[in-house]
């Protein structure tokens, strides 16, 4: 039995593989991608987020905190993130849920007890768990564990990867996954870098080895508008997904912005808020430039 760090759990899931699923979303990841909108499951800590519209400053987070981390000025609730170990007294004592710890550590047996309780709606719409992030593969020892447990227990699994890990890591995933669903970021290394803190050739490599040893993979495409949605782009995503041995099709994402806030609440400053996402129009010219290039499109809805 082993241990791992996730941030949150989300049954009943539609849009993370077929049919009815649990997503787990691990935490950590070596991406930092500028549109990221989990904050919370970048890095490998646990956290404190603070959500300010529900706080009354009363002051009982104050009292129970021993790092003396938080304090209490004009302008509402302050916190020295150097000192705090996110112990989550101050969550504990807040009557208004305005204090909340990112991060839990977890062992596989506690895990796959919470994934089987819907394994009767995973064998009925053929569904099962979806392992993501953060970075799954950043927690290799507890990945390939739960992949093997939920195995065992007639489970489907699938991850959801930027497959940024050492290649030859990948073999046990491979080997305990149903589904893989690979992210490209952008084709350019050096704006790949700029946009995620590294750069693309171990992953564009391993989604190769991927492609080469598993025929359930499906490559996963954000598209962030004036970020890496160009044509140039969009044609070199093409050329290397075709040359793929193995593939069941692509994914396009829609930029959004759902998670803005929640890097205010970790006192962190979001880069992209000029980018407005996508409309329904734009999405389906890209689908059609996908399609038109043989690549079927690859949509999750249950």
């Amino acid at each position: 039995m082993s241990y791992g760090r996730i941030y949150n759990i989300e049954r009943f899931t539609l849009h993370d593989g077929p049919g009815i699923r649990t997503t787990v979303f691990f935490k950590g990841c070596p991406l930092y991608c500028q549109w990221c909108s989990n904050p919370e499951s970048q890095l490998a800590h646990k956290e404190l987020s603070i959500i300010a519209e529900n706080c009354t400053k009363c002051g009982r987070c104050i009292d129970v905190c021993t790092p003396h981390a938080l304090s209490l000025e004009s302008d509402g609730l302050v916190l020295d993130r150097e000192r705090c170990n996110a112990c989550g007294a101050c969550v504990e004592t807040c009557r208004t849920e305005a204090l909340e710890v990112w991060g839990k550590d977890i062992s596989t047996e506690e895990l796959l007890s919470k994934i089987e309780r819907d394994k009767p709606f995973y064998d009925k719409s053929g569904g099962g768990v979806t392992f993501s992030g953060g970075e799954v593969l950043a927690q290799m020892e507890f990945l390939v564990d739960i992949l093997q447990a939920c195995k065992k227990e007639g489970i489907a699994t699938a991850i959801q990867t930027s497959c940024y890990a050492a290649t030859q890591s990948l073999d046990p995933v491979i080997e305990h996954t149903d589904l893989i669903i690979a992210d490209i970021k952008h084709m350019d290394s050096i704006l790949h870098q700029r946009l995620t803190g590294v750069n693309n050739e171990r992953i564009l490599h391993n989604i190769k080895y991927i492609a080469e040893k598993h025929s359930a993979l499906v490559v996963q495409l954000p598209l962030i508008p004036g970020i890496n949605d160009t044509e140039e782009n969009i044609a070199q995503e093409i050329r290397f997904i075709s040359s793929l041995p193995h593939i069941l099709g692509v994914s396009l994402i829609a930029y959004h912005q759902l998670g803005i806030q929640k890097y205010k609440r970790l006192g962190r400053e979001y880069l992209l808020p000029h980018v407005q996402p996508p409309d329904k129009e734009y999405m389906e010219a890209k689908k059609r430039v996908f399609h038109n290039a043989g690549l079927p499109i690859v949509a999750f809805n249950g």
